[in-house]
């Protein structure tokens, strides 16, 4: 912290972090407010770090997750549980892991179906604590996930750059650009120079190049406008009483006109300079009968307090601040007037390059035979070599896995694209030095943009988010006991939970269910998938008159309840328009699409090889015809518009419900919700009032969705999907579709369906990260023929470097010469990021 005096032309600085002027009650009082807010309300942040920019369907995606405290970065967070997902433009969860972490980072994997189509998927992760804020501070990333079948784009025809496949959408959309002004501090004020920032934007909402000038209300020019980097740029001004403003400017052939902000008689102007390595300049003026005196301004990193400027004697209020002792990231200061107010306000980027850890690759060399060995040791450069990291790492093939070297990575998302408002484009670029431009462009991105954590004005009024998800340091599942035959009548009970994990661990808790029925188990530590059963004991109340009893004896469990679990939904996908910038890729997409293709007829040729024939065996009974358990009692029809035999679909997991055997298998049939509470829409189908739920059909009985839910998926033998003819028997009740579902021979609807003072459920565990594979070829082996031709060598997560040590690992090349990246990302123990590349040949 520096203790700042200010005068009219010169300003003191001593760099002592975390020491104050004394700044006014008012402002003392809000700083306490800002801190208690940050102690209660933690925030917490998530990266995922996966092997691969885009993938094709049936591929796997490698990843590595990380869960920091929001403010320091550091490995703090209460959370214990976070939710990896890959999401569908319709709003369909493809798929989903359950990382648990340990040391701030977790390891998993989610296998494509190979079912899936082509399209821009989204990667989003985030803890249950995060869902009680703006859903923008979750994790989330778009996922190019093409099917070999049926490409998006002509793989035959793929040409072109990425200037040239925009240029030739623009060109449609010129009436859609949109120009954004942003005045420094907020408010443009009468008297007073000030620069304004502007952003140009296409209808992608990606920059676009303009050029034009600022003119006023007689035509005068005031100043040239030109876009820089991303469509933005700034200029100064100086409003006049009584003058209004425009900007004329051509994109393309077209020539526009858009008004700047009007400028205000009175008020307050913030003009800060951030281009010198050492130091940020800052001033704020007032006019129109306004006056700096008596107000202070307030500078934060991620919500850590390091300035506050009180102004005296009447004079412009400035600071020359120091950076040196100043943690890396998005700084926001804001000027609050004499009563407390805030009234102007700028957020800068703290540039700390050289303090950046630094990891180095030991043993890495510059070429390589194929089928040679890689040993490698990841350590941190020398100022950090004592400390601990943990860190994950992807080896593949440049030529096929391109990444954009200007996208999101673990530094730029931590230090900066996490804490500011809007979509940033190609945030890399900021942190790449090797751009001379980097610092203005920073400037103008910081000019453009704005702090998203919190606002004064919420502190001010304690204004605080409502908390209905709770930390999760294990699973939680929340419910709610009613009467089994009233059952909008709220039971007050006891309620217990059993789990038994596949492994044969048993573990139990117990917990009260409140007047209104309401109960909630948390901190669950289930480690694998695990049959649960919650029940509500039998407490054999009498009343006291020692009439009727209250409760309904069976055995150990109240009977006379009914007990529902709560339906843990997804959080709503906020999908925009998917940039035009996504086609770029087609070149790369296509060759990387065609090493997949032959890498599965390579694996389907060996495995026709590997087909063991048996001896002939006798087998003696009555022979099944051919279709004869698809002839169901209770089936009313004769061909179904989709089946789906449960035991013939290839299952990386467990299918926790028969819902989850839809995923990705059935287009036009779309899950909806989350276990224990799935249900199905059916494109097309639909009423007056819209889309609607099908009819539920178990056996030749119509049945409750709820109903379905409860069914143990290895006692279904097929599920039928009627639609159109094929479900007008069944009148207006088929009108959303039908949904049959037949269980094996032997497995009969019985009571057991029926959950009476208990209920029964799978519940997913912590994912386990499956091994990746490499070959050993330091010896020969008959299965190592086959030809290696993999885009991805190697990739690990939950590596970690500690007191010297490094992290090592090893792995072989394969039988293609080619130019391979090494990629490491990482974060330090004190909580700062790092990403390390190197490559190497192999010929």
């Amino acid at each position: 912290m520096f203790k700042l005096k200010a005068k009219p032309l010169l300003v003191l600085c001593i760099c002592v972090l975390f020491s104050f002027l004394t700044p006014p009650a008012s402002v003392s009082d809000l700083i306490e407010k800002l801190e208690a807010y940050l102690a209660y309300y933690t925030p917490e942040k998530v990266y995922v770090h996966h092997d691969k920019p885009y993938y094709s369907a049936g591929d796997t995606i490698w990843f590595a997750t990380y869960l920091t405290h929001g403010i320091s970065h550091m490995a703090s967070a209460p959370s214990k549980l976070v939710y990896v997902e890959v999401v569908s433009t319709d709003g369909s969860i493809v798929a989903k892991r359950d990382i648990f972490i340990k040391e701030g980072t977790g390891s998993g994997d989610i296998a494509l179906p190979d079912t899936l189509v082509s399209d821009t998927y989204q990667l989003r992760a985030y803890t249950s604590f995060m869902r009680n804020f703006d859903p923008d501070f979750f994790f989330q990333r778009e996922l190019r996930i093409e099917n070999m079948q049926s490409p998006s784009f002509d793989e035959a025809d793929v040409s072109g750059s990425t200037a040239q496949l925009r240029s030739e959408e623009m060109k449609n959309y010129s009436d859609l650009v949109r120009l954004q002004f942003f005045p420094e501090g907020g408010d443009l004020v009468e008297g007073l120079w000030s620069t304004v920032g502007f952003k140009a934007t296409g209808p992608d909402g990606k920059g676009v190049e303009i050029e034009g000038e600022v003119s006023d209300n007689t035509g005068k020019k005031i100043a040239d406008i030109k876009t820089t980097r991303f469509g933005m740029g700034k200029f100064l001004m100086q409003p006049v009483a009584g003058e209004s403003y425009k900007a004329t400017f051509k994109f393309g052939m077209e020539k526009m006109q858009v008004p700047l902000p009007t400028a205000k008689p009175s008020g307050y102007v913030m003009t800060m300079t951030n281009v010198s390595p050492k130091y940020v300049t800052l001033k704020v003026e007032a006019a129109g009968g306004e006056s700096t005196d008596g107000g202070t301004v307030v500078g934060h990193v991620r919500g850590v307090v390091f300035l506050t400027l009180p102004a005296s004697d009447g004079q412009p209020l400035q600071g020359l601040i120091p950076k040196e002792n100043l943690p890396e990231g998005v700084a926001q200061f804001t000027f609050f007037d004499k009563k407390g107010q805030p009234q102007a306000e700028r957020i800068v980027y703290i540039d700390q390059p050289d303090k950046r850890p630094v990891a180095r690759l030991d043993g890495l060399q510059a070429t390589y035979k194929k089928r040679s060995k890689v040993d490698l040791a990841i350590m941190m450069a020398e100022a950090d070599a004592a400390s601990t990291s943990h860190l994950s790492v992807a080896v593949v093939d440049k030529t096929k896995v391109q990444f954009d070297p200007h996208s999101d990575d673990i530094v730029s998302y931590l230090l900066m694209t996490s804490d500011i408002k809007g979509d940033i484009e190609n945030p890399g670029y900021y942190f790449d030095e090797d751009n001379k431009d980097r610092v203005p462009a920073l400037d103008n991105l910081m000019l453009t943009q704005g702090w998203r954590r919190f606002t004064w004005k919420d502190i001010m009024e304690d204004k605080k988010p409502d908390i209905n998800h709770l930390v999760e340091p294990g699973f939680s599942i929340a419910g709610r006991v009613t009467d089994f035959f009233f059952p909008s009548k709220p039971v007050k009970s006891k309620v217990t939970i059993t789990g038994t994990e596949a492994d044969g661990d048993l573990w139990s808790a117990e917990t009260e269910a409140d007047d209104d029925g309401y109960f909630l188990f948390t901190a669950l530590d289930i480690d694998d998938t695990a049959r649960v059963v919650i029940q509500t004991p039998n407490e054999k109340k009498m009343s006291k008159k020692g009439g009727k009893k209250d409760f309904v004896e069976g055995g150990n469990v109240n009977l006379a309840t009914k007990i529902v679990v709560n339906e843990t939904k997804s959080p709503e996908i906020k999908y925009g328009e998917m940039a035009v910038e996504e086609l770029v890729s087609s070149k790369a997409i296509a060759a990387y699409l065609e090493e997949a293709r032959k890498v599965k007829e390579i694996e389907a040729a060996f495995a026709k090889q590997d087909v063991v024939i048996l001896d002939e065996l006798q087998v003696e009974g009555e022979r099944v015809r051919t279709g004869e358990r698809f002839n169901k009692p209770g089936m009313t029809y004769k061909k179904p518009t989709r089946r789906l035999d449960v035991d013939s679909l290839t299952r990386t997991t467990q299918f926790l419900s028969v819902f989850e055997v839809f995923i990705g298998r059935t287009p036009g049939v779309r899950v909806v919700g989350s276990y224990p509470n799935y249900d199905l829409i059916i494109r097309g189908a639909s009423s007056l009032t819209g889309s609607i739920n099908p009819l539920y059909i178990l056996n030749g009985s119509i049945v409750d969705v709820s109903f379905i839910n409860t069914i143990p998926v290895d006692r279904v033998d097929f599920v039928d999907v009627l639609t159109g003819t094929g479900a007008t028997m069944y009148g207006s009740m088929g009108a959303g579709g039908v949904v049959a579902v037949y269980l094996k021979d032997g497995s009969e609807v019985d009571e057991s369906f029926v959950p009476k003072g208990s209920l029964g459920m799978i519940h997913p565990g912590f994912y386990h990260a499956r091994e990746f594979y490499t070959p050993d070829y330091s010896t020969k082996k008959e299965s190592q023929v086959r030809t290696d031709i993999r885009p991805t060598l190697y990739w690990k997560g939950g590596l970690k470097t500690a007191e010297g040590v490094p992290a090592k690992l090893e792995f072989y090349t394969s039988d293609v010469a080619s130019t391979f990246e090494v990629r490491v990302e990482g974060i330090t123990e004190d909580g700062r990021p790092f990403v390390k590349t190197e490559e190497f040949v192999v010929n």
